[in-house]
């Protein structure tokens, strides 16, 4: 029923629905969402040898390689019916990304979208916006996305597939392109990344969640 959520409510969103309820709240003009917590959603997208074996398993996607995919997973058709493609960043081809008007490229902002201006205030609406990840003991790959530090707006330099950039560097903060930096200066904004917890601990690990989720959501 619609009255129940008169008064607002929490979203609480895993992996690839971490991007999708950000990008919901973006989209929605009349939502009424208190706290979104996003748990180690790609919110910068993916890349990555990891993350590539699970994306050549699509239809017509498997004589492609990791260097070459974004030819197809940049396509409109891809960025239309393959999810995985919403995801696919490419740091060695970031105007590609941006010139395809690729979901991620309209959602981040980075596009001179005329809708921009109402997402971004959309976003800003927010009460809180909360964005956990885990950083792996070894590697990129937290078992669901890579790089991890996506999970909080990290994310490898342009023309770089090893150099990392801390959120706070990242076009889409100094510029404020879809109101991150706006929800931050507001004190309305957590990002944290916690070494050792896994991609699908989140969600399956009760200490897990009495420890990092539950604090935002009382």
């Amino acid at each position: 029923k619609p009255d129940i959520f008169s008064r607002g409510y929490h979203l609480v969103c895993h992996s690839q629905g971490g991007l999708l309820c950000r990008t919901l709240v973006q989209y929605m003009d009349d939502h009424k969402v208190h706290t979104l917590v996003s748990l180690a959603g790609p919110q910068m997208g993916a890349y990555g040898p990891a993350f590539f074996d699970f994306l050549k398993k699509l239809p017509g996607i498997e004589s492609f390689t990791v260097e070459n995919v974004y030819k197809i997973a940049y396509a409109a058709l891809a960025q239309k019916t393959l999810s995985p493609a919403n995801d696919w960043n490419d740091p060695m081809r970031h105007d590609a990304l941006v010139s395809s008007r690729t979901f991620l490229a309209l959602y981040n902002g980075l596009t001179n979208d005329p809708g921009n201006a109402a997402r971004k205030a959309n976003f800003a609406r927010l009460k809180h916006a909360v964005f956990l990840t885990g950083i792996p003991q070894e590697g990129d790959y937290d078992g669901g996305i890579e790089p991890a530090c996506s999970g909080v707006f990290g994310y490898y330099r342009d023309g770089s597939r090893t150099e990392k950039v801390a959120m706070k560097s990242q076009q889409i903060y100094t510029a404020d392109t879809f109101g991150l930096r706006t929800l931050d200066e507001a004190g309305k904004l957590v990002i944290e990344a916690v070494p050792g917890i896994g991609h699908h601990a989140w969600v399956d690990n009760v200490d897990v969640f009495h420890t990092y989720i539950l604090p935002h959501l009382v």
